[in-house]
């Protein structure tokens, strides 16, 4: 059972109800970093929650931090990108993993030019951004409402899109790590990603590895 705990600190007109586990860390990943380490921001349109993040990114940017500014949430979920089911079970939005390889190059470029690779930390995520030793994402499960299996959708595929999909996924059997087997700077990795948009998801998933291991940004 995790205990929830809600904060209101401060003054605010409207509560949205925002909850959050006060144990986090102690049922998270070992060692993660993230956790009761950042900040939500909420409020009614208009208020200056956007402003607030626009100094927030120009102060992080002096202070040579890493950063990722996400400007467009909803692409993220509002399926205008196209999407691809790899075998593995995991959706990948590749033309738009590319782009947030782009932008990270923009946001971070000397940053990426003088930092090295950590050799120890790199090669161990495949295209789907699931590192080796993380359980498989998604598992042929029962659906004990449904009385069917999760994956019994692929029965009502044609043989022509089966032949397709088996095709396609037998080209994606190699990792960024393959292609890119020997990177020096953090920027190779970056502009491989937004080179090649079938490695960008790979790619970022390396660059916030990298990152998270690092005590320079």
């Amino acid at each position: 059972m995790i205990n929830y705990k809600m904060y209101l600190q401060g003054y605010h007109k409207f509560c949205h109800h925002h909850w959050r586990p006060n144990d986090i860390r102690r049922v998270s990943n070992k060692g993660y970093k993230g956790s009761n380490t950042g900040a939500l921001f909420w409020g009614e349109q208009g208020c200056g929650k956007s402003q607030v993040l626009s100094y927030l990114t120009a102060w992080a940017h002096e202070s040579e931090w890493c950063s990722v500014a996400i400007t467009n949430h909803e692409e993220f979920v509002d399926a205008t990108q196209p999407i691809f089911r790899h075998e593995n079970g995991m959706y990948l939005q590749m033309e738009l993993a590319q782009r947030l390889c782009q932008d990270f190059i923009t946001s971070n470029e000397q940053l990426l030019r003088d930092a090295d690779v950590d050799m120890s930390n790199y090669g161990m995520y495949d295209l789907t951004g699931i590192r080796d030793d993380e359980p498989e994402p998604h598992p042929r499960s029962w659906d004990e409402t449904r009385k069917c299996w999760s994956d019994e959708w692929k029965e009502q595929l044609f043989e022509h899109e089966v032949q397709w999909y088996q095709n396609k996924y037998e080209l994606m059997k190699y990792r960024l790590s393959d292609k890119l087997s020997d990177p020096k700077k953090l920027i190779e990795i970056a502009q491989a990603g937004a080179a090649d948009p079938e490695v960008a998801t790979n790619a970022f998933a390396e660059l916030l590895n990298q990152c998270y291991n690092s005590d320079k940004f």
